[in-house]
């Protein structure tokens, strides 16, 4: 389990005790399952929790009134989501399983016990908040300036070295689950011009699209005409902040 997709994205930002990984692992013991399709979170609904994914793929969107739907990303093995909720006694966001999913859920009160108690690994959590600011900022760019070609394939990009930090797995080939009208909703396209980029990105042997999701073939290629720069998702401790907090962490760091 400490190999597991969380303990590997906590340890890339921040070194953690022992103690506080056996805490980890507690918190991860409980899981939801949710199946494909289900909704989890609606907007404007309470929610009290923090979640860490543990398998599967989850979408977090806004519905709008004229019944369009923008996705805000999705959470992958190992990354989190509802830390907003800290701030916000409202979802901001409604949160929909686009596959079958395990999602381990932790209650305010659980995290303030691991903020008492464990405060490198509440500091990890707070971090990852950190990160996906940074690619927040990279979906801003997408939608705002990059056309159409390039804001579809640094999609798949980011999605695949994403997946890949999941299975912890730089070399593994990996598939994307993603429909063309997820693709759509997430860059402000119409599905029918979806079809046509990805029509011309599988002539140009890019990618293999069809039912079973969508697999890169050529990374490179890809990435050249995207303009793809993956430094935003490489996130890891940068100071010495960290000797200040109190407990040694382990060797290893997780």
């Amino acid at each position: 389990m400490q190999e597991g997709p969380a303990f590997r994205r906590l340890s890339e930002l921040i070194a953690l005790t022992p103690e506080g990984s056996n805490h980890l692992l507690a918190l991860l013991s409980s899981a939801v399952e949710l199946p494909a399709r289900r909704k989890l979170l609606d907007e404007h609904r309470p929610c009290d929790s923090i979640f860490v994914m543990l398998s599967g793929w989850v979408q977090r969107y806004r519905q709008l009134k004229n019944g369009g739907r923008q996705v805000l990303n999705f959470r992958l093995p190992g990354e989190m989501f509802g830390i907003e909720s800290l701030l916000y006694r409202r979802s901001l966001y409604s949160c929909q399983a686009l596959t079958n999913a395990s999602i381990a859920q932790i209650s305010h009160g659980m995290f303030e016990v691991t903020l008492q108690e464990f405060p490198r690994l509440a500091s990890a959590f707070l971090l990852t908040a950190v990160k996906d600011g940074a690619i927040h900022h990279e979906w801003a760019v997408n939608l705002g300036r990059r056309p159409a070609f390039q804001r579809i394939a640094h999609l798949f990009l980011e999605l695949e070295r994403r997946a890949r930090m999941s299975v912890g797995n730089p070399d593994e080939d990996v598939n994307l689950p993603l429909t063309q009208q997820h693709i759509a909703d997430c860059t402000g396209l119409t599905v029918p011009y979806v079809n046509r980029i990805l029509q011309q990105m599988r002539s140009l042997e890019l990618l293999d699209y069809g039912a079973h999701g969508l697999t890169i073939l050529d990374g490179t290629r890809l990435a050249c005409a995207a303009g793809f720069e993956p430094d935003y998702l490489q996130a890891s401790y940068q100071t010495n902040w960290q000797r200040f907090l109190p407990g040694k962490p382990s060797v290893s760091g997780g």
